[in-house]
């Protein structure tokens, strides 16, 4: 068994470096040279001979080259069999191992150790920590990322859901809008009747007391009754009470009254039911300026989608769409004499059919105008307060008939 001689580890015969401590080794056999070499001899051999058998021929003109090299190697003929084995007692002459090449980002445990000093134990755990660390590293990297991705994500919800919030506290089942005087909006959102869903719901079923009525006057005239609301009972309205920062909702004496609290507010509670032709009537009256109306939006998709048609007290009524957010007058503000003042009733009705848009006051049609921006949607009962906020609206007989 063949030991390096400065660290005792197990070595191969053809290994010229000790793999544990890198310190070279002694030719095998160790036969001592003829004569001690320093280091800095340079030994010129002859003429390599070209007639060898095997040996290519060197072209013809070309001088015969040397070879600079060390010292001449043992012939294999003097390699004795087995390691000389030095006899008991006898000294052996000392020896000073070179120095290891010089390899870059190489290292050699115990290279520089003196002679006959021991090589530190070789460190055969400090890899698996090091490969350990790494892991340990990049998982706390990958957990860091990970909150740090949660947090921005919480963040961005918490502030998309602070703006709609505000925009809209409890759903868009009941919103409100954009006042048609006033150039810059005012929102506000309220709790949504009990039943209702956000999305939009199919079509109404006929009501049992529904029975077809006779034309109100428009092209097509109405058939079934699609929906009613009496508002003399508040358990089963469609509309619920309550009160938000900007409005009171309450039933009083068979009827549902809407109280504004802030100025440049459109306020509008939504009805259950889908509609696509349909013949939307309700008794309205305002309690407050003339500069305040009432009104029926239809056709509605969302906060941002839909139409309004309103009658102020004033005697004045408009048309306008949303579509994106964007305002349109599709008839501005026009004045009737068919629209009562302020404590007089008024009984508003918008039919639709087709692209068709039918404006009534009294029975008495005010308008009529095509637009195909939007065939069918909810629909609900609308606020405008303008510049005063003292305004009182008071809603009775809401009903949704076909049109034929």
């Amino acid at each position: 068994m063949l030991e390096c001689p400065t660290c005792h580890a197990e070595v191969k015969p053809e290994e010229r470096f000790c793999g544990n401590c890198g310190a070279r080794l002694p030719e095998q056999p160790a036969t001592p040279p003829a004569r001690p070499l320093t280091g800095k001899e340079t030994v010129v051999l002859p003429t390599v001979p070209t007639d060898l058998p095997g040996m290519p021929t060197a072209p013809a003109g070309q001088p015969d080259k040397t070879i600079i090299a060390g010292p001449a190697p043992i012939p294999p003929s003097q390699f004795p069999s087995t390691p000389a084995t030095p006899p008991q007692g006898a000294q052996m002459p000392p020896t000073t191992p070179l120095p290891p090449p010089s390899y870059p980002g190489a290292s050699y445990p115990g290279a520089n150790l003196p002679p006959g000093a021991a090589a530190p134990p070789p460190k055969s755990g400090s890899n698996i920590w090091k490969i350990l660390g790494i892991i340990a590293g990049i998982g706390v990297l990958a957990c860091v990322a990970l909150a740090a991705g949660a947090y921005i994500l919480f963040n961005r919800a918490a502030s998309q859901a602070g703006n709609v919030f505000s925009t809209a506290a409890a759903s868009l089942q009941t919103v409100e809008a954009f006042p048609t005087f006033a150039p810059f909006p005012t929102f506000e959102a309220d709790a949504t009747p009990e039943g209702s869903e956000a999305t939009p719901e199919p079509e109404a079923t006929p009501e049992p007391e529904a029975t077809p009525e006779t034309g109100s006057g428009g092209t097509g005239g109405t058939g079934a009754v699609l929906l009613r609301d009496t508002f003399d009972d508040a358990a089963t309205s469609n509309f619920d009470e309550g009160e938000t920062d900007n409005a009171i909702y309450s039933f009083a004496d068979g009827a549902y009254t809407m109280k504004m609290k802030q100025p440049k507010l459109i306020l509008w509670k939504t009805m259950r039911g889908d509609y696509g032709n349909a013949a939307i009537t309700v008794d309205s009256m305002i309690d407050g300026p003339e500069q305040s109306a009432a009104g029926i939006i239809f056709h509605y998709q969302d906060d941002k989608n839909f139409y309004i048609f309103t009658a102020a007290a004033d005697g004045s009524y408009s048309l306008d769409l949303y579509k994106n957010d964007e305002l349109t007058h599709l008839i501005d503000w026009t004045n009737s004499s068919a629209i009562h003042g302020p404590g007089e009733l008024n009984t508003l009705r918008v039919e639709t059919q087709g692209d068709s848009i039918r404006l009534y006051a009294n029975d008495e049609l005010l308008d009529e105008i095509s637009d195909s921006t939007f065939s069918r949607g909810k629909a609900a009962l609308a606020v405008n307060t303008f510049d005063d906020p003292n305004v009182t609206v008071t809603f009775d007989n809401l009903v949704v008939s076909a049109v034929k």
